[in-house]
Protein backbone atom coordinates (compact mmCIF):
# COMPACT_ATOMS: atom_id res chain seq x y z
CA UNK A 1 0.00 0.00 0.00
CA UNK A 2 2.74 2.15 0.66
CA UNK A 3 4.29 2.03 -2.78
CA UNK A 4 0.74 2.71 -4.05
CA UNK A 5 0.54 5.79 -2.09
CA UNK A 6 3.40 6.99 -2.72
CA UNK A 7 3.39 6.20 -6.63
CA UNK A 8 -0.42 8.37 -6.36
CA UNK A 9 0.79 11.18 -4.22
CA UNK A 10 4.35 11.48 -5.98
CA UNK A 11 2.40 11.38 -9.76
CA UNK A 12 0.28 14.11 -8.25
CA UNK A 13 3.30 16.27 -7.02
CA UNK A 14 5.20 15.98 -10.33
CA UNK A 15 2.33 16.51 -12.59
CA UNK A 16 1.65 20.03 -10.42
CA UNK A 17 5.53 20.86 -10.78
CA UNK A 18 5.50 19.17 -14.58
CA UNK A 19 8.88 17.72 -13.56
CA UNK A 20 8.89 16.09 -17.02
CA UNK A 21 8.45 19.40 -19.11
CA UNK A 22 10.98 21.06 -17.30
CA UNK A 23 13.54 18.15 -17.80
CA UNK A 24 12.50 18.45 -22.08
CA UNK A 25 12.85 22.29 -21.77
CA UNK A 26 16.43 21.78 -20.19
CA UNK A 27 17.58 19.03 -22.84
CA UNK A 28 16.09 21.58 -25.63
CA UNK A 29 18.11 25.01 -24.02
CA UNK A 30 21.35 22.20 -24.11
CA UNK A 31 20.39 21.59 -27.44
CA UNK A 32 20.50 24.55 -28.78
CA UNK A 33 23.65 25.35 -27.50
CA UNK A 34 25.48 22.18 -29.30
CA UNK A 35 25.59 23.38 -32.93
CA UNK A 36 24.91 20.46 -34.99
CA UNK A 37 23.07 17.95 -33.15
CA UNK A 38 20.42 16.25 -34.24
CA UNK A 39 17.03 16.45 -33.36
CA UNK A 40 16.94 13.22 -30.40
CA UNK A 41 19.04 15.34 -28.44
CA UNK A 42 16.38 16.33 -26.12
CA UNK A 43 14.94 12.85 -26.28
CA UNK A 44 18.07 10.85 -25.39
CA UNK A 45 18.61 13.14 -22.67
CA UNK A 46 15.41 12.72 -21.08
CA UNK A 47 15.79 8.93 -21.55
CA UNK A 48 19.21 8.85 -19.96
CA UNK A 49 18.55 11.20 -17.06
CA UNK A 50 15.09 9.25 -15.85
CA UNK A 51 16.83 5.82 -16.54
CA UNK A 52 20.16 6.30 -14.80
CA UNK A 53 18.02 8.06 -11.63
CA UNK A 54 15.10 6.06 -11.15
CA UNK A 55 16.92 2.76 -10.67
CA UNK A 56 16.99 0.83 -7.28
CA UNK A 57 20.67 0.69 -7.57
CA UNK A 58 20.14 4.83 -7.72
CA UNK A 59 18.91 4.52 -4.49
CA UNK A 60 20.01 2.07 -2.62
CA UNK A 61 23.38 3.20 -3.65
CA UNK A 62 23.26 6.52 -3.17
CA UNK A 63 21.72 5.79 0.57
CA UNK A 64 24.25 3.15 1.12
CA UNK A 65 26.92 5.51 0.30
CA UNK A 66 25.46 7.88 2.67
CA UNK A 67 24.44 5.90 5.46
CA UNK A 68 27.56 3.83 5.42
CA UNK A 69 30.86 4.89 2.98
CA UNK A 70 30.36 2.18 1.57
CA UNK A 71 30.29 2.89 -2.72
CA UNK A 72 30.67 -0.35 -4.03
CA UNK A 73 27.03 -0.18 -5.52
CA UNK A 74 27.25 3.55 -6.63
CA UNK A 75 30.82 1.95 -8.54
CA UNK A 76 29.00 -1.64 -10.44
CA UNK A 77 26.20 1.22 -11.14
CA UNK A 78 28.63 3.33 -12.43
CA UNK A 79 30.28 0.59 -14.63
CA UNK A 80 26.46 -0.16 -16.07
CA UNK A 81 25.45 3.24 -16.47
CA UNK A 82 28.42 3.23 -18.85
CA UNK A 83 27.33 0.79 -21.01
CA UNK A 84 23.76 1.35 -21.07
CA UNK A 85 25.22 4.98 -22.35
CA UNK A 86 27.29 3.78 -24.86
CA UNK A 87 24.85 1.80 -26.35
CA UNK A 88 21.90 4.84 -25.91
CA UNK A 89 24.38 7.40 -27.49
CA UNK A 90 24.80 5.46 -30.73
CA UNK A 91 21.21 5.62 -31.41
CA UNK A 92 19.93 9.09 -29.50
CA UNK A 93 23.03 10.63 -29.71
CA UNK A 94 24.54 13.36 -27.58
CA UNK A 95 22.38 14.21 -25.30
CA UNK A 96 22.97 11.18 -23.40
CA UNK A 97 25.92 11.98 -22.39
CA UNK A 98 24.52 15.46 -20.85
CA UNK A 99 22.87 13.25 -18.78
CA UNK A 100 25.53 12.94 -16.37
CA UNK A 101 24.27 16.40 -14.62
CA UNK A 102 21.97 15.46 -13.15
CA UNK A 103 22.51 11.97 -12.21
CA UNK A 104 25.46 13.52 -10.60
CA UNK A 105 23.06 16.34 -8.68
CA UNK A 106 20.23 13.77 -7.90
CA UNK A 107 22.66 10.89 -6.43
CA UNK A 108 25.11 13.35 -4.93
CA UNK A 109 21.82 14.68 -3.13
CA UNK A 110 20.51 11.66 -2.69
CA UNK A 111 24.00 10.79 -0.51
CA UNK A 112 24.25 13.83 1.35
CA UNK A 113 20.75 14.03 2.62
CA UNK A 114 20.92 10.03 3.51
CA UNK A 115 23.64 11.01 5.62
CA UNK A 116 21.09 13.74 7.46
CA UNK A 117 18.28 11.89 7.32
CA UNK A 118 19.88 8.41 8.82
CA UNK A 119 17.36 8.27 11.64
CA UNK A 120 14.67 8.27 9.56
CA UNK A 121 15.75 5.62 6.57
CA UNK A 122 15.18 2.43 8.74
CA UNK A 123 15.35 -0.73 6.08
CA UNK A 124 11.67 -1.09 5.70
CA UNK A 125 11.41 2.49 4.16
CA UNK A 126 15.08 1.94 2.14
CA UNK A 127 12.80 -0.92 0.64
CA UNK A 128 9.54 1.24 -0.09
CA UNK A 129 11.77 3.25 -1.84
CA UNK A 130 13.18 0.91 -4.13
CA UNK A 131 9.68 -0.53 -4.74
CA UNK A 132 8.95 2.38 -5.73
CA UNK A 133 12.24 3.30 -8.21
CA UNK A 134 11.62 -0.41 -9.38
CA UNK A 135 8.17 0.62 -10.62
CA UNK A 136 8.83 3.70 -12.02
CA UNK A 137 11.93 1.44 -14.05
CA UNK A 138 9.18 -0.80 -15.57
CA UNK A 139 7.03 2.41 -16.67
CA UNK A 140 9.94 3.69 -18.36
CA UNK A 141 10.60 0.61 -20.09
CA UNK A 142 7.43 0.97 -21.63
CA UNK A 143 8.04 4.46 -22.47
CA UNK A 144 11.33 3.32 -24.29
CA UNK A 145 9.94 -0.12 -26.45
CA UNK A 146 6.80 2.84 -26.78
CA UNK A 147 4.74 0.06 -25.94
CA UNK A 148 2.91 2.99 -23.30
CA UNK A 149 3.89 6.82 -23.30
CA UNK A 150 4.80 7.31 -19.55
CA UNK A 151 5.67 10.47 -18.05
CA UNK A 152 8.19 8.69 -16.02
CA UNK A 153 9.49 11.86 -14.78
CA UNK A 154 6.14 13.45 -13.29
CA UNK A 155 6.33 10.18 -11.13
CA UNK A 156 10.09 11.05 -9.08
CA UNK A 157 8.50 12.50 -5.93
CA UNK A 158 7.01 8.91 -5.46
CA UNK A 159 10.17 7.83 -4.67
CA UNK A 160 10.85 10.23 -1.67
CA UNK A 161 7.35 9.59 -0.39
CA UNK A 162 7.99 6.55 1.77
CA UNK A 163 10.08 8.39 4.03
CA UNK A 164 7.22 10.70 5.03
CA UNK A 165 4.18 7.90 4.87
CA UNK A 166 6.01 5.95 7.06
CA UNK A 167 6.71 8.71 9.70
CA UNK A 168 2.78 9.00 10.39
CA UNK A 169 2.71 4.50 10.61
CA UNK A 170 4.86 4.69 13.48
Amino acid sequence: MIVIASLLLGTLIGEIIDIEKRLESLGNSLQSKVKGVGGSFSEGFVTASLLFCVGSMAIMGSLQSGLSANHEVLYAKAVMDLVAALIFAAAMGLGVAMSAVPVLIYEGSLSLLASVASPYLSNAVVDEMTAVGGVLLMGLALSILEIKKIRVGNMIPGIFLPIIIMLFMK
